[in-house]
């Protein structure tokens, strides 16, 4: 044996046996590899397109090889090959193309593919061009998802063929436009194509995802939520941020938890009712005749007359508000305040009334708070648009006060005072959601008021300020009592010894801010669009400032939930840069936490250092840091300067990596 095992022979044999040994671990490595590339590819299934102009011909099947072919390009897709699906429509025993929505769904869920591709081809025709001929094609293509039976992305295209020599066979021309068509369609299709999102955590009525406006995404948007291959939910995008969002649930199925998939929808184009091609070569629908011309321009001048008339009567100039918008959003900064703030802020309207103090423009905004409702806690000047509510006690301010009357024609204020008084409002407190409402002090010229205009000056108890009873005249008088209380009192025709003025006021106005030709008006109140709760900034826990990291390790941060019933959510930030900005992919932000309850301390999770951004690991350091809010509020925190997420964020902590030495020698 050990003579044979030394020969030529036996180190051949020998090694034949190693190799035989061999082969089966390889084969299922490779197995593995090729299962795990499927998988990875979504199956789509193309179907044959109808005909709409003519059902005797093959341009369906041709539309739908010319779809399939541009998909499969792509390299995005497992593509369903015609052969199964024939075998499908075999055992289902139906027809291509397969009539109603139905059948269409059946076929594909006998080939399982989780998207089904079809569509419609609308008209086509044949151009003599020059000394050759062209082909023109309608196309519409439309994707259906199968598991909803939805359809999530379409297009409407025309395609046309190259130009060929006026021998060349007209169904090769057709085909060739088709091609053309399918190509530009699945392109336009394919550009509306986004990644699919990951639920991270859910609330009653909405849920946050991991994909925000970066990718895609953006407010309004309507998407379907898969578990699987199951749709468990139907939503639209609401509150998009750079690399989260937001879905508020418009119906849901089976409910919705973190790890369910977000897939977007498209509005699908619809065919244009007898579309058809003109003259020259254009895709058109047909349009209702009207016998007594266009009205286009006499439809548009009445849009724009009637938008003014909206814009100028009780939308806005005669508005009981202050025709914008007011947010209010938590900030923990020390350029804005050293302690938790909300930052109040509010748009007007070029049509808003009145004129300032000084120019024009509002006289003044008044902030009111939900927890004082009926005393304004701050007041803004005129040329303002956002003010600070801090958690220092307020002053209460009687800027103006007109007893809940909103607008009105009665000059009844001719002056605007602010007169506070001792600080008895208290400020914000930490973890509790607060709402804002603002309205406008402004000023209108008593000329504009009805009933006013031959005063020549006003007082605050109303009167026109002249003397009207007087049968006479006085010598020297101008004939107004520019700060009296409107008459004198026992005048019978001349007052005597008069100056022109009567010498002493009932109510003056001498001391207002405003002239006496001015009278003042309060809007009605607009409302924050949603809540604002400020906490403390978070203080981390573990691990401590300079730590390194071996393993998988806890992260861990002391609550900030106060004595209010809310939930806090959480999210853990690792970057190379203390800045934490999102170049590449420097900054990684870990699945947001919403403790179920009061605790002293919150588990971030374990976080695998492999999971930190490639740049963290190359540089064998890196920084963390802790954001929270409030995920009622709207539009929540003051987004950070660098990342853009909305957040109240810590301090960050530094850590490195723990390196293996080198191996000796």
């Amino acid at each position: 044996m050990r003579r044979f095992i030394a020969s030529l022979t036996g180190k051949v044999v020998s090694h034949l046996v190693v190799l035989a040994l061999l082969v089966p671990f390889v084969s299922v490595a490779m197995l593995g590899r090729a299962t795990a590339q499927i998988q990875l590819q979504p199956a789509w299934a193309v179907i044959e397109f109808k005909n709409l102009k003519s059902s005797g011909t093959s341009f369906g099947k041709k539309a739908a090889e010319a779809v399939r072919s541009a998909y499969s390009k792509t390299n995005d897709y497992d593509m369903v090959s015609q052969e199964q699906i024939d075998r499908a429509v075999k055992t289902l025993s139906l027809s291509l193309p397969p009539e109603g929505t139905v059948n269409m769904l059946r076929i594909a869920q006998e080939v399982h593919a989780q998207t089904v591709v079809t569509g419609e081809i609308s008209d086509y025709r044949i151009d003599n061009v020059g000394s050759g001929k062209q082909a023109r094609v309608g196309l519409r293509v439309v994707a259906y998802d199968v598991a909803s039976g939805l359809p999530v992305n379409g297009s409407y295209v025309a395609g046309e063929s190259t130009i060929r020599s006026g021998v060349a066979d007209e169904s090769v021309l057709v085909d060739d436009a088709i091609a053309q068509a399918a190509g530009a369609a699945v392109h336009e299709m394919q550009s509306r194509t986004l990644p699919k999102a990951t639920v991270l955590n859910t609330l009653s009525k909405t849920a946050l995802i991991n994909s925000g406006a970066r990718s895609g995404f953006k407010d309004g948007q309507q998407v379907l939520v898969f578990r699987g291959k199951e749709q468990v939910a139907t939503a639209h995008i609401v509150d998009a941020e750079p690399d989260q969002a937001n879905i508020a649930f418009d119906r849901v199925s089976k409910g919705v938890r973190p790890g369910d998939t977000i897939r977007a929808v498209f509005p699908i184009p619809e065919i244009p009712a007898g579309a058809k091609f003109t003259a020259a070569g254009v895709l058109k629908g047909n349009r209702s005749h009207n016998p007594h011309g266009n009205p286009s321009g006499l439809i548009t001048t009445l849009l724009v007359v009637g938008l003014v008339v909206a814009l100028l009567s009780n939308g806005n100039a005669n508005s009981t508000d202050i025709g914008g918008q007011v947010k209010a959003q938590a900030v923990n900064d020390s350029n804005y305040w050293p302690g938790p703030a909300i930052q109040i802020s509010w748009t007007t309207n070029g049509f808003f009334k009145g004129n300032g103090v000084v120019g024009n423009g509002p006289a003044a905004f008044q902030v009111y708070r939900n927890d004082i409702p009926n005393v304004p806690i701050l007041v803004a000047a005129g040329g303002d648009r956002s003010i600070l509510d801090n958690d220092q006690v307020k002053p209460a301010y009687g800027y103006l006060d007109t007893g809940g009357v909103v607008g009105g024609i009665i000059c009844n204020y001719s002056s605007v005072t602010n007169a506070t008084t001792a600080a008895t409002n208290a400020g914000v407190v930490k973890g509790r959601p607060y709402t804002y409402s603002v309205e406008m002090v402004y000023g209108v010229s008593s000329q504009d008021i009805p009933g006013q205009g031959s005063s020549s000056g006003t007082t605050s108890g109303g009167t026109s300020g002249t003397t009207s009873s007087s049968s006479g005249t006085t010598s020297s008088s101008s004939g107004t009592t520019s700060s009296s209380s409107g008459t004198t009192s026992s005048s019978s025709g001349t007052t005597s010894s008069s100056s022109g003025t009567t010498s002493s006021s009932s109510g003056t106005t001498s001391s207002s801010s405003g002239s006496a030709d001015t009278c003042y008006f309060l809007t009605s109140k607009t409302n924050s669009v949603g809540t604002a709760t400020t906490f403390a900034q978070p203080t981390l826990s573990a691990p401590l400032e300079g730590a390194t990291i071996q393993s998988a390790t806890p992260f861990t941060v002391g609550t900030v939930i106060g004595s209010y019933n809310i939930q806090v959510e959480y999210v853990l930030q690792v970057s190379a840069d203390i800045t934490f900005t999102k170049n590449n992919t420097r900054t990684k932000t870990y699945s947001a936490v919403i403790p179920s309850n009061t605790q002293s301390t919150i588990s971030l999770g374990v976080i695998d250092p492999s999971t930190f951004p490639s740049a963290v690991r190359s540089l064998g350091k890196g920084y963390w840091r802790v954001g929270v809010r409030n995920p009622s509020d709207k539009p929540g925190p003051l987004a950070d300067s660098y990342t853009g997420l909305r957040y109240i964020f810590s301090l960050p902590r530094s850590f490195s990596l723990f390196v293996s030495p080198p191996s000796a020698p």
